[in-house]
């Protein structure tokens, strides 16, 4: 604190999901980023991914990392970049952030910014209900049949672990 009760710029708290969305014009807030923010990530991290057409360099930031992801080809020319994005309002300031349905599609199609396969799959498990037609469109969107069979693997393993659960059920009952 200085003289006087103010901050000075080594002691201001700083947002790190406010900045990411703020380092280049088109920024959001993604990956495992937008896991954490959303409260569903298995692991916390101080790596926050970001989406954006802008040319930006990765950089430390009182020790979180802060790493520009290009937006998927098909996506740049769109002007809401594919959109399931969210506009949220953070202690007044706004910041833009990747749906959990936009998540899901982009995590399993860039897992190293998802924290790798193990922390997605059990990230992803936490969350409770997801908009199948949300992920359908984004996942055509994309333009990749690579994207789409990693989609329906996930949507297979988690029916699995559905049926799975209700035997289970039925059989303790």
């Amino acid at each position: 604190m200085t003289e006087g009760g103010g901050q000075t710029p080594e002691t201001v708290a700083v947002d790190p999901y406010v900045l990411a969305s703020h380092l280049a014009k088109d920024a959001v807030v993604a990956y495992h980023g937008a896991l954490q923010f959303h409260g569903k990530a298995h692991s916390i991290s101080r790596r926050y991914p970001f989406l954006t057409c802008t040319r930006v360099k990765s950089f430390v930031f009182r020790g979180s990392e802060f790493v520009p992801v290009p937006v998927p080809p098909p996506l740049r020319k769109s002007p809401d970049l594919g959109g399931g994005i969210l506009e949220k309002d953070r202690d007044g300031s706004p910041l833009r952030v990747t749906t959990l349905e936009r998540t899901l599609v982009d995590v399993l199609s860039s897992p190293r910014h998802g924290g790798g396969w193990e922390e997605i799959w059990r990230s992803l498990e936490s969350v409770e209900f997801f908009d199948l037609d949300a992920i359908t469109d984004y996942v055509l969107r994309r333009d990749s049949a690579v994207a789409v069979a990693k989609v329906r693997l996930a949507y297979f393993h988690s029916t699995i672990r559905l049926i799975r659960s209700m035997r289970a059920n039925a059989q303790s009952s």
